[in-house]
């Protein structure tokens, strides 16, 4: 985990402005404005800008917002709070019409002239660096980390914001990929926010949902599952409940229903949160997309095949508006298409899927990506269906390849994939082959439990 000691040392991939470089941040001058007249007339662009952004005139709102930075100024000092927060204003209106530099450079001045101002651990500063490190997420999560790390080691261990701080440092962590610092963090901020807020306040509530969520991308059903049902309840207790959290907080749970094979329960969920995001948020919400998804996979898992297909099309026509033809997720889509034609006999059409499906997962993510393998065992075991031994083995072999230097050979997926092989072998009749790659399997899994099983007796 990289650390910083100073605010100011931060590295943020091109848009780092020096101050010496800073533009102008206003166009305006009421310099021979009184401080009275200065003090109402920022008054009045307070209103000005929240009605202009209500109406989405952005540009309309930055100007007056560019203004009110130079009323401030002069009504009530440079370093003065009301500055420093109509600065961070006309930064996020920036941000929101993608002059990133701009609110870059403005978020620099606003974070330097409240550390002059006020000092690095006071609430003014800290605020600064909380909306820095969201603006700079919202780029890229890995540019945010130093300034989220910041504010949280200059937060005492009493202040009511550390919680959140702890939150968004676990979700920034998360989208990072580094799961077992992120829940480290997650788990923090549940502690503080039950503490602060107690178990049934929203935000304690919404904390509990990330942490759960956390748990199950990690394969942790059992702890994710009590997490949600704990949470459920309360939540329907204080907010309303075709709220997103409620919704979402189902859709978690019925598809950690789906995985636990706990289908009737986890079907009721999925038809409860997608009919309540569709009405509430439009066919297009990408809830909506995901639980239509789940859902569909829960058919296929008992076997009602034309309803998953029906699901699966509606999923892939949305993406496709959506997305574009080239995007990995309308190749994902392709493959569960093919998925269900292969399993309804339907080869034909199966096999134009996965090729269709095939190339735009290489286009979009390269050969070298779990999706790719994905889709390239799920064509080679059409090939073997249809009997053309030929074509499946040198995609198997190519998958297993691929699956073995991204992953490693013992991963759950190259041994499925060298199991795969291993059937085909037989299959042709090669039988000494394929009793060579059954043997490998075994050997591979039995190497990995023995690792698995001393790591676990480490800990």
């Amino acid at each position: 985990m990289r650390k910083s000691n100073s605010i100011f040392k931060f590295v943020f991939l091109g848009l780092i402005l020096t101050l010496l470089q800073i533009l102008p941040l206003n166009n305006t001058s009421f310099s021979q404005t009184t401080p009275e007249k200065a003090a109402e007339l920022w008054n009045l662009r307070q209103s000005e800008i929240q009605q202009l952004y209500q109406e989405g005139n952005l540009e309309g709102a930055l100007n007056s917002a560019q203004e009110s930075v130079s009323l401030a100024e002069v009504a009530f000092g440079s370093g003065a709070l009301k500055t420093i927060s109509s600065m961070l204003l006309q930064a996020q209106i920036h941000g929101e019409l993608d002059q990133l530099e701009e609110a870059n450079q403005i978020y620099q001045v606003a974070l330097e002239t409240s550390v002059s101002a006020f000092g690095e651990s006071d609430a003014t500063t800290l605020s600064v660096l909380d909306n820095y490190g969201g603006f700079l997420n919202s780029i890229d999560p890995e540019m945010s980390e130093s300034v989220l790390q910041e504010a949280l080691r200059l937060t005492t261990e009493d202040d009511p914001q550390r919680a959140s701080r702890l939150r968004v440092l676990g979700l920034n962590l998360q989208e990072l990929g580094r799961t077992g610092e992120a829940e480290v963090m997650l788990s923090e901020a549940l502690k503080a926010y039950k503490k602060v807020l107690g178990e049934n306040s929203p935000e304690t509530l919404s904390s509990m949902a990330d942490l759960a969520q956390l748990y199950l991308t990690q394969g942790k059903l059992k702890p994710a599952q009590e997490l949600f049902e704990t949470a459920l309840p309360l939540m329907l207790e204080v907010m309303n409940k075709t709220s997103f959290l409620i919704l979402a907080s189902k859709e978690n749970l019925a598809e950690i229903y789906r995985q636990q094979g706990n289908f009737s329960l986890a079907e009721k969920l999925f038809l409860e949160s997608m009919q309540g995001a569709v009405a509430e948020y439009g066919e297009e919400d990408s809830l909506v997309i995901q639980a239509r998804s789940h859902l569909a996979q829960l058919y296929e898992d008992t076997g009602k095949l034309k309803k998953a297909l029906l699901l699966h099309q509606q999923v892939y026509e949305v993406d496709l508006a959506l997305l574009g033809e080239a995007h990995p997720n309308t190749a994902g889509d392709l493959n569960n298409l093919a998925s269900v034609r292969r399993r309804l006999g339907d080869y034909q059409k199966a096999e134009k899927l996965f090729r269709q499906s095939l190339k735009v997962m290489i286009a979009a993510l390269g050969e070298e990506t779990p999706q790719t393998v994905s889709v390239m065992n799920n064509l080679a075991l059409l090939l073997e269906n249809q009997g053309l031994y030929d074509e499946a083995e040198p995609l198997f072999k190519k998958a297993f390849a691929i699956s073995g230097k991204i992953q490693g050979d013992k991963h759950p997926t190259s041994l499925a994939l060298l199991n795969n092989l291993a059937f085909l072998n037989e299959s042709q009749g090669d039988f000494k082959r394929s009793e060579m790659n059954y043997q490998k399997v075994n050997i591979k899994i039995s190497i990995w439990r023995k690792s698995h099983k001393h790591h676990c007796k480490s800990k």
